[in-house]
Parts: C-alpha cells; structure tokens; sequence
C-alpha cells in the first residue's frame, strides 16, 4: 500500500483553494481505499479496529482524493461533532423538550448523562461509564436491562421497527424468557409492551398493545439529508417513497401516529404560537419543517421554495412531493468539481455547507491520530483528572486497561492462572487503546450483578386472554 500510494498517484487538473487561502491546480490522490461497517465494528475490539483502518486511511493519504475515501455530503463534519446528548437527569423534565437532542456525541466526562453518584441515566446505559461513545444507544440492552431493574424499571416497554424477541438480541432465548417472566407476586417483571409492527413477529406475541405499521408500499417516507441521507460521492442526494397503494384496516404509518402524538400533546414543535395544530399529517410535516424558523433548510432538498426552482435552501414548496414524484422520487445536486475534493479543508466548500445548512461552523476539519476524546476518559478512569470520576466498582485498573485482545487473553484464562498486564509489557497496544470505562472488569471477571431467576408462570403456558402476551418460557 505504501508503494501503490507512493509511485501511482492520480492527479486531476482541477483548481482547488484551501481553508487558508492558498490555491492548488491540481487535485493528487494515492487509489487505496477501505470501508468497514457492522461486520467488523460488531466483532471483539471493533471500535480499535475501524480507529485503526481510518488511521492508516490517513496517514497514506487517500482521503477524500481521487482514488480514496471519499466522503458523501453532509459528510466530514467535525471531530467531534457539536451534538452533545443531555448531560445530567435534571436537563430532562416532564413537560418540557429536551435542551439537547437524545443522542450525540459525548467529548469528555462532563457530556456523560449520568446521576451525580455516576449510574446511568438511560435504560440501555448509553453515554454512561461503562458505554461512553454509544453513539447510536445500546438498543439491544433494553430489554435485559428492563428485567433486571438495572439501572432501573420501567413500567411501559415500547418497541418500534425491531424484532427484539429474535434477531436483535443476539440472545433469542432468554430474552424470549424475560418478556414472559414475572416477579414473585405474580406481576411481569416488564408490565405493559407496546409492539409497533407490519407483520405478526416473534415479538408481536408478547405485546399488550399492537400498532399495525404499513410497509413501505403504503406509506409516505424521506430519505433526508438531516437524517441518513443518500448522497453521491459528488453531492448530496435525497429521495422519497410515496404511496403505489394505500393502506387498509387499521393499519396506519408509524410516522403519522408520532406527528399526531405531538400535535394532540401540544409539542412545541407541532404547534402554533397561537397553540394550533401545525401539520395536518406526515407529508405536511415533511414540506413545512424547518431547523429553525426562516432557515429554508428542511428535509428535502430538491424543489425548495414556492415556484420549487430553489435547492438545498429554500422556502417550504407546497408542490414539493410531486416534484419529487415526477423526477422518479430523488433529488441530486452535482457540486462543482472544485468542491468535490479535500472537502475537509476546501475553503470554498466549508463556507458552502455552513451557508446550506451541513455545518454550523466553517473551520477545517482535522484528522486526529491521536484522539484527545479518548485519553480524556483514560485518564478520568485511572484517577488523574479532576472532575467527573467513574464509581469504584467501574475503575479500571491500569494494568488491565489496554487492548481488548489482552482483555480477552485475560478472561478466558483460568482464575488461578490470572495474571496482571504490564502497561509497557510486549502487547500490540500499549497504555491501552479500550475507550470503554469498565470494559476490563467485565469481561476478565464474573458479572457481579444479581441475575433474578426465571419464574414459570403461575397462570399456565397458555395465551392470557384480552391481547396480553403469551407465557413462551
């Protein structure tokens, strides 16, 4: 690799300007290329191992250039991003919208959503001490967490677009087990399940109450550049589904039941300032939405403002959705080839996404070999900042706090063969590379959780009557 990027570069003879100013008339790239998703950050040491792939990215320099990596807008964006989850259970109230959104991405100690004795706000225990940098939440710990009481119950499991019961889990039985079992007294340890589903699941079988979704085919969606968009290596691209039938019985899209929810809830977001609806239904919520009030910035991209001659920013398009129907239901916008490289220090493009809506700011984004995010929760871990502080039974030790690899090695061995790890002994990753508070207690030692024993029903393995779940222990 260090050859090919050495002696077959590529260069393109595109002008360019940097975020300092200075002018290129070329474009150079080194043709290496990786891309690695869930198959590989799913396996032991993932997160290192994907951190490892976009250092080498780096440091041959293929990213973003011809030949390389190349990013799909809104992407880059900074590392690491704004978006910060809330930061304490105060900042959540009844009645009131949350001052950050759900999730985001958690810098130092200080952005962790914990109590202030350092347990987890969140049922599934993202951005907590033991799961810092769970970006995405830890979906698949719910409903474990729900059964055990830990880090508390809950009375209403609500379960959208994911078949928990079977193939999310990864741990089908008992968690079939747990949704049917009950306490001493006879009450479920998770009372009340809400299932929202297209299709009779395995998890629809232990639901209280079923919401009958549509499929795709009955429904309006958008594939949105706020969201997961679909872009091209040579600009942003978004795109709709619009309905090919419409939907029968009780069926009804999920996503008309949420702006329904919010609009009967009287949300902010869903009203007027003279506290009237705001969106009749889903599709109207997707044309007249915007970040902020006269941004133009809203879902969509394609066919913005009233006459729809507008892109990427614009005034709401009442016509917007059979703008998009006409045009086969995507929206492609080609950057100029002066933008479509080095966008991570392209002055021009920089100021382009902040004047769009992709950036709140326009400073160039710096790839970091070394990651200041991560040594913050090291050295929090190991006791040598002030501040926020890990709770005792989590502190990882710093002989053991390195590679998952040496973790593993650690664990599977037996308990009177275990041995220390020294922090300059001749492993892969010394003065450990394992982000994850606590990792290294879990896995090299039993769970010192109380797991409660599995009651067979009292009431019999049959169907209880009236729509509540089935006793499949």
């Amino acid at each position: 690799m260090i050859q090919v990027s050495r002696d077959h570069k590529i260069t393109l003879p595109i002008e360019w300007t940097d975020a300092w100013g200075r002018k290129h008339a070329t474009v150079t790239g080194n043709p290496i290329a990786f891309h690695a998703m869930r198959g590989l950050a799913a396996h032991s040491n993932g997160f290192q191992s994907i951190r490892a792939l976009a250092v080498l990215m780096s440091m041959l320099g293929t990213i973003d250039r011809p030949g390389g990596f190349r990013h799909k807008s809104p992407f880059p964006r900074a590392v690491p991003p704004s978006a910060k989850p809330p930061n304490h259970p105060d900042q959540v109230k009844p009645n009131t919208p949350l001052s950050a959104g759900p999730l985001g991405w958690p810098a130092a100690p200080e952005d962790l959503f914990i109590h202030d004795d350092g347990t987890p706000a969140r049922i599934d225990k993202a951005f907590s001490w033991e799961y810092p940098l769970a970006v995405h939440g830890v979906m698949h710990s719910v409903i474990t967490n729900a059964w055990r009481g830990d880090p508390y119950p809950i009375d209403t499991l609500m379960i959208f677009m994911a078949n928990m019961a079977w193939n999310s889990s990864m741990n089908t039985m008992e968690v079939r087990k747990m949704l049917a079992d009950r306490h001493e007294n006879g009450e479920y340890r998770i009372p009340f399940i809400v299932v929202c589903d297209a299709f009779q699941s395995e998890m629809t079988a232990f639901a209280d109450l079923i919401l009958p979704d549509t499929t795709y085919l009955e429904r309006h969606d958008a594939m949105s550049m706020l969201d997961r968009p679909i872009s091209e290596f040579d600009g942003p691209v978004d795109s709709v589904r619009v309905l090919v039938v419409p939907h029968t019985g009780e069926c009804r899209p999920f996503q008309e039941v949420l702006v329904e929810l919010g609009s009967r809830l009287k949300l902010p977001a869903f009203t007027t300032p003279d506290d009237e609806r705001k969106y009749r239904d889903y599709p109207d919520f997707i044309v007249n939405h915007q970040t902020a009030p006269g941004s133009g910035v809203g879902f969509l991209i394609g066919w913005r403002g009233k006459d729809g001659k507008d892109a990427l920013v614009g005034e709401p398009n009442p016509n917007q959705w059979e703008e998009y129907a006409k045009h086969d239901c995507v929206f492609h916008y080609t950057l100029p080839e002066e933008l479509q490289y080095m966008r991570g220090q392209n002055g021009p493009y920089l100021q382009f996404v902040v004047e769009k809506g992709f950036r709140k700011f326009g400073e160039p984004i710096l790839i970091q070999l070394y990651s200041d995010v991560m040594q913050k929760f090291r050295l929090a871990a190991q006791g040598r900042t002030k501040g926020r502080q890990p709770p005792e039974h989590l502190r990882a030790h710093r002989a053991v706090f390195r590679s998952a690899a040496v973790l593993v090695r650690t664990a599977r061995a037996r308990h009177d063969r275990c041995r220390s790890v020294s922090a300059r002994g001749r492993h892969a990753a010394p003065d450990g590379d394992v982000s994850l508070v606590g990792l290294a207690k879990r896995v090299a030692s039993p769970d010192p959780r109380r797991k409660p024993a599995v009651h067979e029903s009292a009431h019999g393995a049959g169907e209880r009557h009236r729509g509540r779940r089935l006793d499949l222990c």
